[in-house]
Order: C-alpha cells, then sequence, then structure tokens
C-alpha cells in the first residue's frame, strides 16, 4: 500500500516538471534546459550509491534499510520545500526578474507560440505522433530502467568480479551520460534536430549493448561498450521531450506529456522485470542485455516516425 502511495505521489512529478519547463524556456534552449534536470539522475545514483553503501556498511542490512528510507523522506521533503519557496507558477510571478525581463520573454514565447498547434486536449491524446512519442517513451525507459537497475549485476557477471566492486565500476557509466547528455542537448538545440538526435542517441545505445555482448568473452572491451551504451540510454530523455515541447501549445502539451510519461512509466515496471525473467530463464545476462539493445533499436526506429515541428 505505501509503495501504491509512493507511485502515485512520484508519477506526475517528471511529466511536471518538463510541462513546468517547457513554460520557462524558447525552443532553441528547451533540450539544454531539459538535459540540468535530467542529468540528477545519473548523478543521483553516484552520490545515492556511495550514501547507500556507508549507511549498510555502518548500520547492516537491518536496521540499515530503515535508515535509508528515512534519509530519502526526508531530501524528497527538502526538495519540496526548496519548490514551494524559490519558483514560480510562470515568468510573470517571478520576482527575481525585471520587469523588462519579463516582458521580452512574453514576447519571445508569444512569437514562438505561433508556430505550435493549438488543439485541445482530447485532441492532443488522440494525436498520431503524441502516441508515436509514447510508444518511443515506453520502449526507452524499459532499456533505462533495465540498465540502471540491473547495473552492478549485471557488470559483476561481465567483469567477474564481486559486487563491491561491480558497485564502484556501475558509476562509470554514470559520469559518461551525465557529461555526455549535457554536451548532446546543446547540439540537438542549436541545430534543433532535436528527432534525428533522440535516433542517434538511441542507435548508440543498441550498438554498445549488442556489441558489448558479442565481446563478453574480452572482458576490457565488453565493459567499455556497456559503458559507452549508457550514453545513448540516459542522453535520449532531454531531445526526445523537447518534441513534444516545441510542438504544442499549453493545454495539449500538458495532456500529450501526461501521457507520454504515463505510458512511458510503465516501461519502469517492465524493464527489470524482462531483465530478470531473462537471467532466471537462462542463467546469464547476455539475453538481458540484447534484450535491451533490441528495445533501444525499436525505439530509434518508431522516433523516425515521428513528424517533427516547430
Amino acid at each position: 500500500m505505501l509503495r501504491f502511495l509512493l507511485g502515485i505521489a512520484e508519477g506526475p512529478f517528471y511529466a511536471g516538471v518538463m510541462f513546468y519547463l517547457s513554460l520557462w524556456f524558447l525552443k532553441s534552449e528547451r533540450a539544454f534546459a531539459n538535459s540540468l534536470f535530467n542529468a540528477a539522475i545519473p548523478i543521483s545514483g553516484i552520490i545515492g550509491g556511495l550514501i547507500a553503501n556507508s549507511i549498510f556498511a555502518v548500520y547492516g542490512d537491518y536496521p540499515g534499510w530503515r535508515y535509508l528510507f528515512w534519509y530519502e523522506g526526508v531530501l524528497a521533503l527538502v526538495g519540496a520545500l526548496i519548490a514551494y519557496l524559490l519558483l514560480t507558477d510562470f515568468p510573470k510571478d517571478a520576482k527575481w526578474l525585471t520587469k523588462e525581463e519579463k516582458e521580452a520573454l512574453d514576447q519571445a514565447m508569444k512569437e514562438e507560440s505561433v508556430s505550435k498547434m493549438k488543439v485541445k486536449w482530447t485532441q492532443a491524446l488522440a494525436s498520431r505522433d503524441v502516441i508515436l512519442l509514447a510508444i518511443v517513451y515506453f520502449l526507452g525507459v524499459t532499456s533505462l530502467y533495465g540498465y540502471s537497475i540491473w547495473l552492478p549485476t549485471i557488470i559483476s557477471n561481465l567483469a567477474k568480479v564481486n559486487a563491491s566492486i561491480a558497485s564502484f565500476l556501475s558509476i562509470i557509466p554514470y559520469v559518461l551520460a551525465s557529461i555526455a547528455l549535457v554536451f548532446i542537448a546543446r547540439y540537438s538545440d542549436r541545430h534543433q534536430n532535436h528527432k534525428f538526435i533522440t535516433f542517434i542517441v538511441f542507435l548508440i545505445a543498441g550498438l554498445g549493448l549488442a556489441l558489448s555482448a558479442v565481446s563478453a568473452s574480452i572482458v576490457v572491451l565488453s565493459f567499455i561498450l556497456f559503458a559507452i551504451s549508457a550514453i545513448g540510454i540516459f542522453s535520449f530523455l532531454s531531445p526526445f521531450w523537447a518534441v513534444p515541447q516545441k510542438a504544442l501549445e499549453s493545454e495539449g502539451a500538458a495532456a500529450a506529456i501526461g501521457l507520454i510519461n504515463a505510458v512511458g512509466n510503465l516501461g519502469g515496471i517492465a524493464g527489470p522485470i524482462i531483465v530478470g525473467f531473462l537471467k532466471t530463464f537462462t542463467g546469464s545476462f547476455l539475453p538481458e542485455i540484447y534484450a535491451m539493445a533490441l528495445f533501444a533499436f525499436l525505439a530509434g526506429l518508431v522516433m523516425l516516425l515521428v513528424r517533427e515541428r516547430g
């Protein structure tokens, strides 16, 4: 029951942030703005992992997991308080912007909205491209969650190392991803080719995963390729979300982003289950790596069918 309530609370968070950023940033800087938020995902994986290891080292499995939950809950409350005190709904309400800056941003937003589709939220939900984007996000998130949740275990199997060393090595893919996703987002903003860049990073993810499985007997090469695949797995988020953000106006954008995120969150369930099932069924992690590669390739191919606007 508590996990269900937690899911209700955290489910709309990501979609809400993506919509919120679309109200503050122009299309020329939107993917970059997304990337600064999305960089927190791999970075939190690094910091959270180190803190969790420290807690378990001091308190053991029990009551370590209880203290870990307390720590996570307190951080969430601190984040909520910061958001409430510092964030405003719209630029016009921001006290830290001058009147001239507010007017300039408002004018630029109005000029940009001319190229956006003006549809009701019901029409947005039935849009061909929104449905395709939801499919892409589901496939991408399936690969992402399968990768991130099973990362230390897969590394342990690929590199033939113990859990402690595997946990340390798992930091490397996160570091690569957190750096790369910012530069990739900036590049996609500069050239306004978010759709194609999303396809390319999915291709990087798929190739990295597939080749790491093929070269599993060469431990160092396999690990390098597996780490490189993290660039694609995490970097797709920022240019991907720039596509619906710049294509639809407020009401339609909110509904579309909500639907895409809702469908994508199912990938968060599917990814770990698929990886765990294949490991149990085959006794090896190689089929799971191939499965994640397949999801990445399919996501890239479906992305090519989306009609990019703006």
